[in-house]
This record gives structure tokens, sequence and C-alpha cells, in this order.
């Protein structure tokens, strides 16, 4: 069946491609909506590929282009594999690259974006008008707006938001700053369903991105993560 020319962009942007697990035994973690993941496959309340990403990466945080490199692929793709067949491999062991990119590709996996399809388009009209909003009113609805998010996607997302503070606190090591790591995560984890008009798709990612920008700069300390959990 068809995709969707979305879908297709979003595979030629590293998104997505690679569905060699939707053949095999129902998923354990890859692909599986984070509302269904059991107990055993979370740490700290989120997924454990996401909680061991973050974990290893902590120490390499000074490393340049984190995020935004891309790592060793069929690496990337045998640790998936290893999470999927109930095994935990020890990531620190790992190229940084190769850890950021299994954390990419874990997420662009998710059944949905971890912002959700039913948010998208909230998402979008709250950046167009954030330029008009004075520092207490952004903070009251960039908050009521992640809090619609379902229980562990909002969990997961303060954890990466809190993640990509501590990658920006080493900026000039690492050479990424809000907005790099505002564009490098934005296809990952905020795009529209597949029969959304791609110009339209295409235009926006930068728009999301800046929002995700903004939360980063505002997080400074974890103030805005505090307000959310």
């Amino acid at each position: 069946g068809m995709l969707g020319v979305g879908a297709g962009l979003l595979v030629a942007a590293g998104i997505g491609g690679g569905y060699w697990y939707w053949a095999g035994p129902t998923p354990r973690i890859i692909g599986v909506p984070l509302a269904d993941l059991k107990e055993e496959n979370l740490e700290n309340g989120i997924p454990i590929v996401m909680y061991d990403c973050f974990n290893a990466l902590e120490s390499h945080l000074k490393e340049e282009g984190i995020l935004r490199v891309s790592g060793e692929n069929s690496r990337a793709n045998e640790l998936m594999d290893l999470y999927e067949a109930g095994k935990r491999p020890p990531l620190e062991s790992e190229m940084p690259h190769t850890i950021s990119t299994l954390m990419k590709k874990y997420l662009n996996k998710l059944n949905e974006p971890l912002m959700t399809f039913a948010l998208y388009e909230e998402i979008i009209s709250f950046q167009k008008s954030a330029s008009k909003l004075s520092d207490s009113e952004w903070e009251e609805q960039a908050t009521t707006l992640l809090r619609k998010l379902p229980e562990r996607n909002l969990e997961l997302f303060v954890s990466l938001l809190n993640f990509l503070c501590a990658c920006n606190a080493h900026e000039s090591d690492n050479k990424m700053s809000a907005n790099n790591l505002g564009t490098v995560v934005t296809p990952s984890i905020c795009y529209p369903e597949p029969n959304y008009p791609v110009g339209q798709m295409m235009s926006e990612i930068a728009v999301v991105a800046q929002l995700f920008a903004t939360m980063i700069t505002k997080n400074k300390k974890g103030k805005l993560s505090s307000l959310l959990l």
C-alpha cells in the first residue's frame, strides 16, 4: 500500500526507512505505541532504549555535531534488533553518533510521532502566535499544550527536552545551538498525518523547529520541565 508522499519524503530525509520487523512476531519494543509498552521495557517511566541512549550520551555531550552527525546505520539497526530480542546492549561501548542514530530510529519507528498527530496543528498555531506573548503567557500556554500529550509521551518529551538542554549547555564544544538541536530533532518527533499536504508540511518543519529551540532555551535549569511533571 502507499505510505503517502509525505512519508516517502520523510524516509528520504532520513526518517523511518527499514521495516525489517514488520513481518515477524508482534514487536515488543520497536514500533510499539508508548501506551502499550510493558513495564519491563520502561525505566524511569520512559522506554529503555531512550533511557539507555540518554545515559550513554551523557559522557559525550561535548562531541561535535552531537545528534546532527549520522552514526553507523547498520550498527544502529543491530542494536535495535538486540533490544527487540529482549537484550540490553551496553551502549557505553558504542560510538556516540551511533547512539544518537539509534535514538532517532527508535523515535522514527513509533506508530505516531512523539508529539502525536492530534496535537500537530495546535503546535503550529501556538508557535505562529508565540511572538505576541509575554514570557509568562508563553509559559502558561506552552505548558497547557504539552499537558495534552498522553502521560508516557509527556514523560519522554520532558526527558528529551532535558537531554537537549544538556547538549546545548556544551554548545561551545559541540557547536549545537538551540536552533540546531530543534532542527535535528523535529523530523523525528513532530510531523502530520501522511495525507497532509506535503508542501505545507515541508514549510512547517522550520516552524516546529523554532518552537523546540525556544523550549530548549526556556528550559534552562529545568524550568519548563518542572512545570510539566
